[in-house]
């Protein structure tokens, strides 16, 4: 269940972080952009791009319903009667990320779950979720990030490089909306 959440979670917030990067607003956002940003997104960005609004929409459903599943089998399973083309596409793109949460240490595994438990809480009974409440979640991911040991954050970086660099640049964001009293 705690990773059928993760996956969920991460679809939507990697789309937040990927739209999100259109206007770097300071040294850390273009020093990301003009590494190996692009590269590493190409294939999640591709492999997103193949889920239409519809998609995304049943993605949502499951998400908010999801604590009503014994666990993430039974979410899968009613993919699978219900959307089956959708089902496979987004088996096909959950593959890599499903090793890669085994491989996490007990540390990040336990971030990821409270992120996607606390996710589905923040939006539960809503159809979608705003701009504000998706960065309500990054926000408080990124706090939750910070305060993780080294060992922790060392997994994620390892697994989801992409994922602990986003997760710096919003609380890069933060500080910068502190300093200007915009939080």
């Amino acid at each position: 269940l705690q990773m059928a959440r993760f996956i969920i979670v991460t679809v939507l917030f990697v789309t937040l972080a990927y739209i999100g990067h259109a206007a770097p607003v300071d040294t850390s956002v273009q020093e990301f952009l003009s590494s190996d940003f692009t590269s590493q997104m190409s294939g999640m960005v591709d492999g997103l791009e193949k889920f239409t609004p519809e998609d995304v929409a049943y993605l949502m459903t499951l998400l908010r319903d999801s604590d009503q599943f014994k666990d993430e089998n039974a979410i899968l399973l009613k993919m699978e009667r219900d959307r089956p083309e959708l089902y496979r596409a987004f088996i096909r793109f959950l593959r890599p990320y499903y090793a890669k949460m085994r491989r996490l240490n007990a540390e990040a595994q336990a971030f990821f779950h409270e992120v996607a438990v606390k996710s589905a809480a923040l939006l539960k009974d809503k159809k979608e979720p705003s701009l504000e409440e998706i960065m309500t979640i990054a926000l408080l991911t990124a706090t939750h990030y910070e305060k993780l040991s080294a060992a922790g954050k060392q997994s994620i970086e390892a697994e989801f490089p992409i994922f602990s660099r986003s997760l710096k640049i919003i609380k890069d964001l933060q500080q910068t909306l502190k300093a200007f009293d915009l939080q």
